[in-house]
């Protein structure tokens, strides 16, 4: 008798756990939030009233020849004050 109650809670318990899996609720959303963001991460020349952007290719690779050929600087005393104690 025991061993019936086991395998019928068992059994209902599998049901639950493969019931929770059948949900389609996701499916209409899924992969939202990514296209969201690629969509505010991309750069759209239709929708430009005109103005040129804040960075342009020449300006870009102006200021990546000089980040790889300045000197690296120090970092004030007044900036690390505290930090390192």
């Amino acid at each position: 008798m025991k061993s019936r109650q086991v395998l019928t809670c068992g059994l209902a318990v599998m049901v639950i756990f493969a019931s929770g899996c059948a949900s389609d609720r996701v499916g209409a959303e899924f992969g939202s939030s990514v296209r969201n963001m690629v969509k505010q991460q991309t750069y759209d020349n239709a929708v430009d009233s005109g103005a040129t952007p804040m960075l342009d290719g020449g300006r870009a690779e102006g200021v990546v020849q000089t980040y790889r050929t300045s000197e690296p600087q120090a970092v004030p005393v007044s900036l690390t004050t505290g930090v390192l104690k």
